[in-house]
C-alpha cells in the first residue's frame, strides 16, 4: 500500500531549505539596513514579488516608479539575495566551496 504522505526525508529537506532561505533573507535584511531606505525598499520589493506574487509593473504603479527602474532594483535585490544564500550555504559547508552553488540550486528547487 502506498502512503499518501510525502516521505519524511522530503519533508525534512523542505524544512531545511526553508530554514536556510529564511536565514539568507535575514542576512540580506541586515545588509539592506546599511543601505537605508533604498535597501529596505529592495527587501519590500522581494516580499511583494515572491511573497505575494505581485508583478513588477503593478509594484511600479503602486510605488509611482518607472517599471524599467524597478526592474533594475529587482535585479539588484535578487543578486543580493543570491549572495546572502551562497554565504549561508557556505557557512554550513565550509569544506566544500565548489558545492555551494549546486546546493543553492537544490534548496531553491525543493521549494518550487
Amino acid at each position: 500500500v502506498e502512503a499518501a504522505d510525502e516521505p519524511l526525508s522530503r519533508v525534512w529537506d523542505r524544512a531545511w531549505a526553508r530554514t536556510i532561505l529564511q536565514r539568507a533573507g535575514e542576512r540580506q535584511r541586515l545588509w539592506a539596513e546599511t543601505d537605508g531606505v533604498s535597501g529596505r525598499r529592495r527587501i519590500a520589493l522581494l516580499k511583494l514579488r515572491f511573497g505575494e506574487g505581485v508583478p513588477i509593473r503593478e509594484i511600479a504603479k503602486r510605488w509611482d516608479m518607472a517599471a524599467d527602474q524597478l526592474h533594475t532594483e529587482y535585479r539588484r535585490a535578487r543578486e543580493e539575495f543570491k549572495r546572502a544564500l551562497r554565504e549561508e550555504v557556505a557557512f554550513h559547508n565550509p569544506d566544500a566551496p565548489r558545492a555551494v552553488e549546486k546546493e543553492c540550486e537544490r534548496l531553491l528547487g525543493l521549494l518550487q
